[in-house]
């Protein structure tokens, strides 16, 4: 039989283990527990609570971490566009040739596209943080990864899986 109690130091060993492997904690605890075998439906039942507290919190982190990533970037983009806003009318306001000035505003546009991949590059990196997970992929490398893992029924699934796929390619050939 499994029981365990995690407290204030267990949760900080475990929050700092999360992190160093960018995995939730329930994905840690899961992990941990994984070769564990549990004996009676209260072990599975205080798995599965500690597992939806940890992944409430981790929804919860996710959710302010967006917050913050909106208000941050609302805020930059606002910034580089007073910026360069600020610029045009300094040079609008400059006692130069129209030839000049239109070189001038040349390379003032050409800095600001530069600038302007340099911030979404920076906001796309910002962005992936704080996604989820990447993309899933696809149902048999869901599976296979899940066996890989030691899942007794993803084990079972990926034989019955390679044997339809190959009767199909049997029966279509035909």
């Amino acid at each position: 039989m499994v029981s365990f109690r995690v407290d204030e130091d267990d949760f900080i060993r475990l929050d700092a283990l999360a992190r160093q492997t960018s995995c939730s904690r329930a994905e840690v605890l899961r992990r941990c527990l994984r070769g564990v075998r549990l004996k009676s439906t209260a072990d599975a039942q205080a798995l599965t609570a500690v597992s939806r507290v940890h992944a409430d919190l981790n929804r919860m982190q996710r959710q302010q971490a967006w917050n913050d990533y909106r208000d941050s970037a609302s805020g930059e983009r606002r910034r580089f566009k007073e910026k360069y806003r600020h610029q045009r009318s300094l040079l609008s306001a400059l006692p130069v040739s129209g030839r000049d000035r239109k070189r001038l505003s040349q390379q003032l546009a050409l800095r600001q596209a530069i600038e302007s991949r340099t911030l979404r590059r920076k906001l796309a990196n910002q962005r992936k943080a704080i996604q989820k997970s990447p993309q899933p992929g696809t149902w048999r490398h869901f599976v296979a990864g899940r066996a890989a893992h030691g899942d007794a029924r993803a084990i079972r699934l990926l034989p019955r899986r390679e044997q339809e796929r190959s009767h199909g390619d049997l029966d279509g050939g035909s």
